[in-house]
């Protein structure tokens, strides 16, 4: 019996490699939810027992936020970085930036309406 020829015998698999990028990106993301969960809870227990008294509350407010948007600042870099990459998977890459990208836009937009409450009054 013959080889077949080249043409039709079946391709290699191609190995993929992982996307280191792109998993350090999705894990950003998670620690800045996950740091949100904690944020939630340190200053809800600050609030109840504040005595009236909120600038604890204000200053660690202040630095979650600070924070968790340099989190998800670094998590937006290394999320383009890990799409850029050549011949490797985006999917984490895109899940790395497409979150991190929400969680920066929702602390600007929360930090606009606090700036206008705060002229407003």
């Amino acid at each position: 019996m013959t080889t077949p020829p080249a043409a039709y015998l079946p391709a290699a698999p191609v190995a993929r490699r992982a996307n280191p990028l792109g998993l350090t990106a999705t894990i950003l993301v998670a620690a800045a939810v996950v740091l949100q969960f904690i944020a939630a809870g340190v200053t809800g227990s600050l609030i109840a027992n504040a005595a009236g008294d909120l600038s604890l509350y204000s200053v660690t407010s202040g630095v979650f936020v600070l924070v968790q948007g340099l989190i998800a600042l670094a998590a937006v870099i290394v999320g383009i970085a890990g799409l850029v990459v050549k011949d490797r998977p985006h999917a984490l890459a895109g899940i790395g930036l497409g979150g991190g990208a929400v969680i920066v836009l929702g602390i600007a937009a929360s930090q606009v309406t606090n700036l206008v409450l705060t002229l407003s009054s």
